[in-house]
């Protein structure tokens, strides 16, 4: 993940979600806080690097993405931020996506727009809290 220093308005965002994130803006790890921060972005200034669109599972291990709490990320950011950690996965891999209601209508859209790739297993099932395992197929 990087920055784009001349499209970033320094509006705090990302400092908020993730202090000290940009202290080395041409290669930011990739970790939960890192992601919220990319979701955050009003002006989309982070953005993934070149060839940097599948992780291998060390590498989620690494950084740790393994879980996404939407209940903390804005509704219009919470579908692009969870495909674009999707589309991070290697084959195999996985992340928990916590949120406040069933996120059924998101696996319908995966099923849609990621047809046979996805792997979905509820983990809790509210009714205040909803937990969910999503895969990348093998």
């Amino acid at each position: 993940m990087t920055l784009d220093v001349d499209r970033c308005i320094d509006c705090g965002a990302c400092d908020d979600v993730a202090p000290g994130m940009l202290a080395r803006p041409e290669r930011i790890a990739i970790a939960h806080g890192t992601l919220e921060a990319m979701a955050a972005c009003p002006v989309g200034a982070l953005h993934w690097l070149e060839g940097e669109s599948r992780m291998e599972p060390k590498d989620m291990e690494a950084n740790t993405v393994t879980t996404l709490d939407m209940r903390t990320i804005a509704p219009r950011d919470r579908h692009p931020l969870i495909f674009r950690t999707f589309d991070a996965l290697a084959p195999g891999g996985d992340f928990e996506l916590i949120n406040d209601h069933d996120p059924k209508p998101l696996y319908y859209q995966f099923q849609a727009e990621r047809t046979g790739l996805v792997e979905w297993e509820y983990l809790e099932q509210g009714p205040e809290r909803w937990r969910v395992r999503i895969g990348r197929a093998a």
